[in-house]
């Protein structure tokens, strides 16, 4: 079933792009079309047979070229595609890439709907205000993705119909997801529904979620259920036990959510405050393949948010206490954080936390960590320190980093880090980034330094940018042009 739902939704985008081909060919429709091609020639410490060996043409050169298209207006529909040659993807003995397809879609939009059929694109998004019964990253692990997705509604009443093939590379997947909706001030409200086939089993899950809004007080309520084998599945259950509390009642094929938020509210001249408190359960049993929620799981977490009015000082503090039933482990703890910008443009951030954490063994742990930061940006200048103590209370561990941003001129900077950990062999990381844009659609780079350098807003706490024991230092030049 799942490869003859592959094949259905191949000829859905097949048909789309017929019709559009028969549309085209009546009227004048715009062209627009980009391309991008990213050289990386890279220099290795650890590369073997010799240090230093440049990677170019191997599995390690992350070299692109790409090109996509967009064809049509609203009259015709609008095509898009893109394909794309990646060199560490080397076709044949002799180097040689194969230049392919990625991705495309062909959209259709009316006034109050729209129909897009799709090929290994992003397209799962459901919009959920509670947990999302979709999860775009975890599908977008699949090989392949084709299917057709429609969208319509007014303001009030509105919904989604979703039909697609994953190919994860042993075997093909039907999912098929519809979901209504419907607002009404100061309430919102939506079911649900997913089936998930494959060739072994199936599986769906059934969704209701509600949403109310008074003045400055948000609550959002969710709930779900799983069930195998039938192909249609409607929620059951037995909540005899409720006067136990709620998660011994509820089953273990389901998954709660609760959320309750205030914006901020002035607190008399001088401050504002915010809160949020949100719940979550999830049955030891409840199976949903395509989103990250843990089964066996429960979460408690209030965040307290204040800010002075009249001076630039930001202060949060976040309680929690998660727990994983099927390993036998808890977390509880407080977060904290203070953060003030001064009149010279600078920053000073502390943060900190402590946790207690009970093991499977029934061991407790408590530990905590602390982080003080100081940044100033100026017009060309940006320059920071930070230290980090972590594993307080077990085997702390200190680090200290140093980051620095100079703008020489519109179209020219020199990035600077430094990393220095005692908790490893290699015992620091150096990384260089020299950035040039000789045109305004070409940029180019010299690095030195770590491969990875991490993404996080607090680069001490990235776990992608700390020296490791097998750190070693790699020279980049990047050149990318867009055209």
């Amino acid at each position: 079933m799942a490869r003859r739902s592959s094949i259905a939704a191949y000829a859905c985008v097949l048909v789309a792009a017929m019709g559009f081909a028969r549309e085209a060919a009546a009227f004048r429709v715009p062209v627009t079309s980009r391309a991008r091609l990213d050289l990386r020639l890279t220099a290795d410490e650890a590369s073997a047979p010799w240090s230093w060996d440049a990677q170019s043409r191997s599995p390690l050169d992350e070299s692109r070229f790409m090109v996509d298209a967009t064809v049509g207006d609203t009259r015709t529909g609008v095509l898009y595609g893109k394909g794309a040659a990646t060199w560490n993807d080397a076709d044949d003995d002799a180097g040689r890439v194969m230049f392919t397809i990625e991705q495309g879609d062909y959209l259709c939009r009316w006034d109050h709907a729209e129909v897009r059929a799709f090929g290994d694109e992003r397209r799962f998004f459901t919009y959920d205000l509670g947990s999302a019964l979709i999860d775009d990253d975890v599908v977008d692990d699949y090989q392949h993705r084709i299917g057709v997705r429609a969208d319509g509604g007014a303001e009030s009443v509105g919904g989604t119909l979703l039909l697609s093939s994953l190919d994860d590379g042993s075997d093909e997947q039907l999912t098929s997801y519809a979901k209504v909706r419907a607002a009404w001030k100061p309430l919102a409200a939506s079911v649900s529904y997913q089936l998930h086939d494959d060739e072994a089993r199936d599986h769906a899950i059934a969704k209701g979620e509600v949403a109310g809004f008074w003045k400055r007080a948000t609550v959002v309520a969710s709930y779900e259920q799983s069930g195998f084998g039938s192909g249609v599945f409607l929620p059951e259950g037995d909540w005899d036990s409720f006067g136990d509390g709620y998660a011994d009642a509820s089953p273990e094929n389901s998954a709660t959510f609760l959320e309750a938020r205030l914006a901020r509210t002035r607190i008399g001249d001088a401050a504002t405050f915010a809160g949020v408190y949100r719940y979550g359960r999830v049955g030891e049993t409840y199976t949903n393949d395509l989103a990250s929620t843990p089964a066996g799981t429960e979460l408690h977490r209030l965040g307290l948010y204040v800010s002075h009015r009249q001076y630039a000082l930001d202060g949060r503090v976040v309680l929690f206490d998660a727990e994983r039933r099927a390993a036998e482990y808890e977390e509880r703890g407080v977060a904290a954080s203070a953060r003030a910008f001064l009149k010279d443009n600078s920053e000073m951030n502390l943060r900190g936390a402590v946790l207690d954490r009970t093991r499977d063994d029934g061991a407790d742990r408590t530990t905590g960590w602390g982080h003080a930061i100081y940044r100033r940006s100026l017009q060309r200048f940006m320059g920071g320190v930070e230290a980090l103590v972590d594993e307080i209370g077990a085997d702390a561990v200190t680090r200290v980093g140093v980051e620095t941003r100079i703008n020489w001129s519109a179209t020219s900077a020199l990035y600077l880090r430094w990393i220095a950990s005692g908790a490893v062999e290699r015992s620091d990381a150096v990384y260089a980034r020299l950035e040039f844009r000789p045109t305004a659609r070409t940029w180019v780079t010299f690095a030195y330094g770590r491969a990875v350098v991490g993404d996080g807003p607090y680069f001490l706490e990235d776990d992608d940018a700390l020296p490791t024991v097998h750190t070693e230092d790699v020279f980049t030049i990047v050149v990318r042009g867009d055209f």
